[in-house]
């Protein structure tokens, strides 16, 4: 089941979240600042790009799952989660 994030500084809605949701830094649209959803490490935060047209959405730690971000540029609902490491 998702539920909707709220900024805790201004209470703008900012992205659904799952019961499992951590590991994402999001700046919020109205007042500006950084939110960060229970990330433990904030030097180890990457870039998490839109699979679908590449936008740049926000940033994530290398365990982040369980968070829907809506892209900017293509409108669709995408899944934030780290990326899979590939073991041959």
């Amino acid at each position: 089941m998702t539920s909707w994030f709220y900024c805790p500084y201004c209470g703008q809605k900012l992205f659904k979240v799952n019961d499992t949701a951590r590991g994402v830094a999001y700046k919020c649209k109205r007042c500006k600042r950084e939110v960060l959803l229970n990330v433990s490490a904030e030097g180890l935060l990457d870039w998490f790009f839109c699979p679908i047209c590449g936008q740049k959405l926000c940033k994530i730690a290398p365990n982040a799952k369980g968070v829907y971000l809506k892209c900017k540029k293509c409108r669709n609902e995408v899944e934030v989660k780290a990326p899979v490491e590939k073991t041959a």
